[in-house]
């Protein structure tokens, strides 16, 4: 009675949980046998094999950091083993979008008084306020199982739901920042996972690997506004069903996905049959035989227009490859490669042909239409080297000098009767961000329509998407004669103490370029393109210099390049700054600096600014100041959102005992859970 508990291992600990009542008690619980579900004896004492768990039930708590109370809870359970608090992280954020935004993070089990949760399943609970938008709530769970609902296995999935009842207007950036939304309860729901499933003792790259997902989002921007970076750089949230079975080089794939979401473009799997042969020797490995086939009944779901708002209305367009209409029918594809590899000299030469028969309930008029695709062709490619031992540098730190060079060549004609223009795409190209980005585009600077130069279709057609058997969308492939061009140089050399030293890359440079021969058919006039470089050079273990760029030389063609350089010494400093220029229908450059410094064990910062040359402006800088103490890491961070005229002020507060991963990466050495060195 009126007593605390902490993991704090000081004389003063910085912090505890205050209870009036601690009841600690062991519960025990006879294991079983999975296979027959009777309980398992010892060998040596013949008994019951019990399994103990140590369980601690408080009531009437406060939760203090140092001498102030900040979340009274009034009962909660917990298990010894992990040991934790309810009150999991606390978060303040003040911006001009949200306002004051508080959030708390909180063990659920905890919370509900659940005294025997599931083993690998963590459960927590969230609160949000926002004062400029409104009042808000979630849940995740986390799962790391080695079975599951009786089905061996290992499995991993997440699950997420989070919303509010939004009273404000969303800031989407320029023209976008006062900007209405459908209706005000808004939020969403993500549900990933993946078993793999052993068939009759089989090893599980021999058994079944089940994964499914479901993505279910409020309205038309609600991503866009409050999981930004999701939205922009993670997969595209979808509600799917996937079982695989892989045997040696054999697949056989069964796919359905359902669209939930219509303000997305999406189609509809009821079901998808596929199966794969990668790398089939045939007559005694004179020949190499590869095969996609896959066979569906697809509805492609054009999405719905964006009418709650009136300037999202008047930049909204259809792409080239959807209709104001839906198309749905079947959908069967059958590709074929033969390959017959030759070693000329120190030459690799493999001749190829390459077919498919393909068939559309429905292309973008509405016919049924049937396509035949063939592609013939020779891949080669040498490797030269040389050696020498003797060039030495004390001040460019190489002892020794290897360069390794491969040469690559694709030189390849193809035919179709029925032009890829003509389809819709039934397999996505693009994220939903790239798209909606591009139907903006299309207003703001071509009238509402897109030129065929800035259409992905024609990039990837003219890369040569469909060369490949396992090509990820059957629609692209058409009349196209290409030589496709690489070499690729890798400069090594030894480093370290002498009579130990190791082989590492001094500077790696890859190149590539491609020629049409019919450039006014197939490249826009221009005889060459796709044109490519990317190179890494390390003048140390610390210090690297890295450049890529990609150029294709029509007119308003693409042409983007970056130059940078960083600096990494752990525990201490990260540094990079970098420089990318882009040309083509439009002009922009860019110069980033981010940097990260760990001042002493105790005091981390981080700091990161981008801005636009050419008049452009500034993008956003941020800046991180965060304290390591015994128990939490407490990181003070102010921010600049250039391109939606925020900033902003946010505030942490996250216990180490947790062992969150992303803890390990905070700063630039990254910091340890707690207690990992002893007493800190």
């Amino acid at each position: 009675r009126n007593s605390y508990f902490t993991s704090s291992r000081l004389g003063a600990p910085r912090y505890r949980v205050q209870s009036q009542e601690v009841r600690v008690y062991d519960r025990q619980r006879v294991q079983t046998d999975p296979q027959t579900g009777s309980p398992l004896i010892d060998p040596v004492t013949q008994e019951q094999v019990v399994d103990h768990t140590q369980m601690l039930t408080a009531k009437s708590n406060a939760f203090y950091i140092g001498p102030v109370p900040v979340f009274y809870l009034p009962r909660f359970t917990t298990t010894l083993q992990q040991p934790s608090t309810v009150l999991q992280s606390m978060s303040f954020q003040e911006d001009k979008i949200f306002g004051f935004w508080f959030e708390a993070k909180l063990n659920a089990y905890q919370l509900l008084g659940i005294e025997n949760p599931p083993q690998g399943v963590n459960w927590s609970l969230e609160v949000s306020e926002l004062t400029k938008r409104g009042a808000g709530g979630g849940t995740s769970l986390l799962l790391n199982r080695p079975g599951w609902f009786g089905i061996d296995g290992p499995v991993q999935g997440t699950f997420n739901a989070w919303g509010l009842e939004d009273r404000g207007l969303d800031n989407l950036g320029r023209t976008r920042m006062n900007d209405p939304h459908a209706h005000d309860m808004r939020g969403r729901i993500l549900s990933q996972f993946r078993q793999q499933i052993s068939l009759n003792g089989s090893s599980l790259d021999e058994g079944l690997q089940v994964t499914g997902e479901l993505g279910l989002i409020s309205d038309y921007n609600f991503l866009e506004q409050y999981y930004e970076a999701e939205f922009e750089q993670h997969k595209d949230e979808t509600t799917d069903l996937e079982v695989k079975k892989i045997t040696e080089n054999r697949e056989w794939t069964i796919y359905s996905q359902v669209r939930v979401n219509p303000f997305f473009t999406q189609t509809n799997w009821l079901p998808r049959l596929d199966h794969y042969a990668m790398g089939q020797s045939l007559l005694g490995d004179r020949l190499t035989y590869y095969e996609h086939s896959d066979a569906g009944y697809a509805m492609f779901n054009v999405l719905q227009p964006p009418t709650f708002s009136a300037e999202e209305m008047a930049n909204f367009n259809y792409l080239p490859w959807e209709t104001a209409g839906s198309r749905q029918g079947d959908r069967v594809v059958s590709r074929h490669e033969i390959d017959a590899p030759l070693q000329l000299g120190p030459v690799k030469v493999v001749p190829y042909a390459l077919g498919e028969l393909a068939q559309w309930g429905q292309d973008l008029a509405g016919n049924d239409v049937g396509r035949a695709f063939g592609q013939v062709g020779a891949r080669g490619s040498v490797l030269f080297w040389a050696a020498n031992p003797n060039i030495e540098s004390e001040l460019f730190n190489v002892h020794g000098l290897a360069h390794k060079v491969v040469f690559d060549a694709d030189a390849f004609a193809s035919g179709t009767n029925v032009p890829f223009t003509s389809l819709p795409l039934y397999d996505s190209i693009d994220d939903n961000a790239l798209n909606r980005w591009r139907r903006r585009f299309m207003s703001l600077d071509y009238g509402g329509t897109l030129p065929a130069k800035f259409d992905p279709r024609y990039y990837l057609f003219r890369s040569g998407i469909q060369s490949y058997v396992s090509s990820p969308t059957a629609e692209i492939a058409g009349n196209l004669e290409a030589v496709q061009l690489g070499m690729r140089h890798r400069w090594q050399t030894k480093r370290g103490p002498i009579g130990n030293r190791r082989i590492i890359d001094l500077a790696v440079l890859n190149v590539g370029a491609t020629y049409f021969p019919n450039p006014n058919r197939d490249n826009f006039g221009a005889s060459w393109g796709l044109i490519n470089y990317d190179f890494n050079y390390f003048l140390g273990d610390r210090l690297s210099f890295n450049s890529d760029g990609a150029f294709d030389l029509f007119d308003q063609g693409m042409r983007t390049y970056s130059v940078g350089a960083s600096l990494n010494k752990p525990p201490r400093v990260n540094l990079y700054l970098g420089f990318r220029s882009f040309s083509g229908p439009f002009t922009y450059n860019t110069v980033t600096l981010t940097e990260s410094y760990q001042l002493s064990p105790k005091w981390l910062v981080t700091a990161s600014t981008s801005f636009a040359l050419n008049n452009k402006g500034n993008i956003g800088e941020n800046f991180t100041f965060s304290r390591v103490g015994e128990a939490f890491i407490t990181s003070l961070a102010v921010y600049v959102d250039g391109g939606k005229n925020n900033n902003g002020v946010n505030l942490m507060i996250q216990p180490r005992f947790l062992g969150q991963q992303m803890m390990r990466r905070l700063g630039a050495g990254g910091v340890p859970m707690a207690g990992m060195y002893g007493l800190e």
